[in-house]
């Protein structure tokens, strides 16, 4: 039940089968310093332990909806329909947001009106919450304007935006079954200024059962497709949002409906490349940097979802030389980082 009093913020979530990191991603909201928030969380057809976790929390803040599966554009809508909030920050039930995230990000919309939306800097999780790295972020307007059609620069369980500039862009568009955040991202950046802070506000995790592994190559056609409709758009021409979305997504979709033995053994297949792939990135980002330790860490788990990296047994090998010896190779993976965020994100 929500206080009956309108709050500044509207927190939003929407959960389907999320059991695992649920219970700490609802209480990085509950225990943020600033008080003055709804929490609106959708529960979108689980068969998990969600309702039963969510049934757990006792607090006049929040406002739990089971509802049967509709997809996390339509869910996502919902909740904010619902809400009364001035402003509207998101969380996915896998990330956690730290204590200061909602103060200081409604500190500087009220200090900037002409800022639409507004992001955090993150650190990157694994599965025990462990942090593998900083996800490096761009802060100002300007740079992102002239960035954002290449890649997307927020993390999305990090922004913030004015219930105007949703409602202005007409919200999630349920036509994206992948990429409806870098979607929504595009068209909020084109009517409104918007920035991220440099402060660290959001642990994002590194998820294997999320959508980014799961669904990768259906992910990335949606990437394309809401950067090709920016682009129409930026250049005053019409979407044509069906049609392109049948020429650039529609093979992938059929793909996904076929659940075959084949088809499952190959997903299974693309998600352990696609891991082994993230933690030799990761690691290489620390070996560069001369954390031989946890480069070593990364490197082994990377061997674990992918026993013939052969790049991975190397960098393992250089972890074990002596560090006068590893500073001079460490030339080798100075592009390391720029490949972990085209690895890890389109943002999808």
């Amino acid at each position: 039940m929500i206080n009956n009093k309108k709050p500044k913020i509207s927190v939003i979530m929407s959960v389907y089968n999320g059991e695992q990191y649920l219970a700490d991603a609802v209480d990085s909201i509950l225990n943020q310093t600033f008080k003055d928030f709804e929490f609106i969380i959708v529960n979108d057809g689980s068969t998990d332990r969600t309702k039963e976790i969510l049934e757990g929390f006792e607090d006049e803040r929040i406002m739990v909806i089971n509802q049967d599966n509709m997809g996390i554009s339509k869910s996502k809508n919902r909740a904010i329909e619902l809400s009364k909030g001035e402003y509207i920050a998101i969380i996915d039930a896998d990330d956690i947001s730290l204590p200061q995230r909602l103060e200081k990000q409604v500190n500087f919309l009220d200090k900037h009106k002409d800022i639409g939306l507004v992001g955090t800097a993150a650190n990157s999780i694994d599965e025990d919450g462990s942090i593998l790295c900083t996800i490096p972020i761009i802060e100002d307007n300007e740079t992102i304007q002239e960035t954002l059609l290449r890649k997307n620069c927020f993390v999305h369980s990090s922004v913030m935006f004015r219930r105007e500039a949703f409602e202005k862009v007409g919200g999630y568009r349920s036509e994206f079954k992948s990429a409806l955040d870098y979607d929504l991202l595009l068209r909020i950046a084109e009517r409104y200024k918007v920035y991220n802070l440099k402060e660290i506000l959001c642990k994002y995790r590194f998820n294997p059962d999320g959508v980014t592994f799961n669904k990768r190559e259906q992910q990335n056609k949606f990437v394309i497709l809401a950067r090709y409709l920016a682009q129409e758009r930026r250049a005053g021409r019409g979407e044509n949002l069906e049609i392109n979305k049948s020429r650039i997504v529609g093979k992938i979709n059929e793909d996904f409906s076929k659940n075959t033995f084949i088809s499952n053994l190959l997903a299974q297949w693309r998600k352990l490349y696609i891991m082994s792939k993230q933690y030799y990135a990761i690691g290489c980002i620390h070996l560069y940097k001369g954390d031989l330790k946890r480069a070593r860490e990364l490197f082994f788990r990377s061997l674990k979802y992918n026993l013939f990296h052969i790049k991975a047994y190397m960098c393992l090998f250089i972890t074990l030389l002596p560090f006068n010896l590893v500073k001079y190779l460490k030339f080798l993976f100075k592009e390391t980082a720029q490949y972990y965020r085209d690895l890890n994100r389109g943002w999808e």
